[in-house]
């Protein structure tokens, strides 16, 4: 009980997070909710998964600091956002500099993130329908491809439909042609690093019980 205290905790936490980020957000009310339409959505379904107690503590984790990355993204829209300011005041460096960056690289970052950070919550949620074992990871895996195919067909229809300029602040192209591409691979890549990660570490063992 006291962890589903805290799983629904933490989704308050986030609905109170969703307008602080709207706060001086830039752009006129359609670029502010074209950018949250994910983030309702996330947060719905996390909202859905607190409830009935679907995912343990680390993936609820997990699921809040994918959600608190894709905040400070729709804030300042995903290819503006001043990572290298931020680098220059703590560190003194800029990643942009030191690596010969010619993109802002935020989105993806997020992208691995989605693959990365949801991969065990998503292998829990599969676990509870039913999958076991490697079913379960591949399962995950194919989910969340799936899901980032979905979502990258979402960008396509607001490139479609929105003018020029809401659909490259929205999508953060930044002249990249296969970015859609890349944005799959990325979180691609990020669902088989924690697959890789969550096939390493040992199982629990079920304590032995003695014998009466």
């Amino acid at each position: 009980m006291k962890w589903l205290t805290w799983r629904r905790g933490l989704v308050m936490l986030a609905a109170v997070l969703l307008p602080v980020g709207c706060i001086r957000m830039e752009g006129d009310r359609t670029d502010i909710m074209l950018m949250h339409v994910p983030t309702l959505l996330s947060l719905g379904f996390g909202i859905a998964l607190a409830a009935r107690a679907q995912v343990g503590a680390a993936s609820c984790a997990m699921l809040f600091s994918f959600y608190l990355l894709h905040l400070v993204g729709a804030h300042y829209y995903y290819s503006c956002v001043p990572y290298d300011d931020w680098s220059r005041a703590l560190l003194g460096v800029s990643p942009t500099e030191s690596f010969g960056f010619v993109r802002n690289h935020y989105d993806r970052v997020v992208h691995f993130a989605f693959g990365a950070l949801l991969f065990q919550p998503a292998r829990e949620w599969l676990r509870r329908q039913g999958l076991k074992g490697f079913a379960a990871g591949a399962g995950s895996v194919v989910l969340l491809l799936a899901a980032s195919a979905f979502y990258e067909l979402f960008e396509w229809l607001v490139a479609v439909t929105m003018s020029p300029d809401q659909a490259e602040r929205y999508n953060g192209q930044q002249g990249d042609f296969w970015d859609a591409q890349k944005d799959m691979a990325i979180a691609f890549a990020g669902s088989l690093v924690a697959a890789f990660i969550a096939l390493s570490l040992p199982r629990r063992q079920t304590p032995h019980q003695p014998q009466p």
